[in-house]
C-alpha cells in the first residue's frame, strides 16, 4: 500500500504537468482574438490603407464587390459592416456590393469591424460605359444594286469604347460594311443588326430589296483615258425626268452637271442618288485617270 501511494506521489507533479500544459495549449488556441487593422484592397491587389489617394472608380449602374483584408486573419469576430457617405452617388449593400447612382460624382465608403475599426475609400462614379446603341432607321426600301447609309447614336455620348459591329442576317439580300453602309444584292427581305462591343447592346433595321428597276452606277469603278467624262455613260437607265444628283466626294477634279473634269492624275469618287435623301439609294463609283 505504501508502494502504491508513493508511486502516486511520484507520479502525481507530473501528470500535473501535463494538465497544465493541456490547459495552456487549449487557452491558447481558443483565446478572444480582436481585429487589429481592416483594409480595402485596391484593384491591383495592395492595401488601399497604405495609399490615401487611392480611388475607386465605378460606372454608372454597375454593381462591384468590395474586396477588404482583415489583419489578424485569425481574429474571432470578422462580421463588418458597410456605409456610404453620399447614397445619392452610389449604394452599398450588407455584403458588400456597391452601385454607382449618379455620374461625375465622388462619395466615401467605410468598413467597420465590430470593435469601431474601420478603412475608407473615394468612389467616384462615371459615365464611361455603353448603355444603348439606335440606327437612325428602323426600316429601308431599295433597289438591288443601289445602297443606303446607316448611322448610329452611342448613350452616352462619354462612353469610351464606342465600337460596332454591323450584321446582314441574310448576304443574298444584303451586305453591310463596317461604316455602316447596306448593299442592296438581290431581291428579298433581311436584317440589319449592329452591336456594341462595349456590353453587347443591339439595335435593328429591316430592309427590304426590290428588283433591279432603281438607277445607279453599272460599276464600281473604271479607268479613265479622257480628261472629262459624262457621268451619264456609267449608269444603268436614263435620268430623264428624274431628280438625279451627282456629288464629288473625293479627287482632284470638277464636276459641272453630270461632266467630270480631272486636273491631274487622280482617283475620282462620285456619288449618285435620286430624291431629297442622299443616304438612300445611291450609288457610288471610282474614277481613275491616267493621262496619255
Amino acid at each position: 500500500m505504501k508502494k502504491t501511494i508513493i508511486s502516486i506521489l511520484i507520479i502525481l507533479p507530473f501528470l500535473l504537468i501535463v494538465v497544465i500544459s493541456l490547459a495552456g495549449r487549449i487557452y491558447g488556441d481558443y483565446r478572444y482574438v480582436d481585429v487589429e487593422n481592416i483594409s480595402f484592397v485596391a484593384e491591383d491587389g495592395s492595401m488601399t490603407n497604405d495609399n490615401p489617394d487611392y480611388v475607386l472608380y465605378i460606372n454608372i449602374n454597375e454593381r462591384v464587390a468590395l474586396d477588404y483584408v482583415i489583419v489578424p486573419a485569425k481574429a474571432s469576430n470578422k462580421n463588418v459592416t458597410f456605409s456610404v457617405v453620399d447614397s445619392d452617388v452610389c449604394s452599398v449593400s450588407d455584403d458588400g456590393y456597391i452601385v454607382g447612382l449618379i455620374a461625375d460624382r465622388t462619395t466615401r465608403v467605410r468598413v467597420t469591424a465590430y470593435n469601431n475599426i474601420y478603412s475608407e475609400i473615394v468612389v467616384y462614379v462615371t459615365d464611361s460605359r455603353v448603355r444603348e446603341v439606335e440606327l437612325d432607321k428602323e426600316s429601308i426600301i431599295g433597289y438591288a444594286g443601289n445602297n443606303a447609309q446607316l448611322s448610329y447614336t452611342i448613350v452616352p455620348s462619354t462612353a469610351v469604347n464606342k465600337n460596332v459591329q454591323f450584321i446582314s442576317s441574310d448576304e443574298s439580300v444584303c451586305t453591310v460594311q463596317n461604316d455602316g453602309v447596306v448593299n442592296f444584292v438581290s431581291e428579298g427581305e433581311a436584317y440589319i443588326t449592329i452591336r456594341t462591343i462595349d456590353g453587347g447592346h443591339t439595335d435593328i433595321c429591316h430592309i427590304t430589296v426590290l428588283r433591279e428597276g432603281g438607277i445607279s452606277f453599272s460599276v464600281s469603278q473604271a479607268i479613265v483615258e479622257q480628261n472629262s467624262v459624262d457621268l451619264i455613260n456609267y449608269l444603268t437607265a436614263s435620268i430623264d425626268g428624274v431628280d438625279a444628283h451627282f456629288v464629288l466626294l473625293a479627287g482632284d477634279c470638277v464636276l459641272n452637271g453630270t461632266t467630270i473634269t480631272f486636273n491631274a492624275i487622280t482617283v475620282a469618287r462620285v456619288k449618285f442618288y435620286v430624291g431629297n435623301n442622299p443616304d438612300e439609294n445611291y450609288s457610288i463609283i471610282e474614277l481613275i485617270y491616267n493621262e496619255l
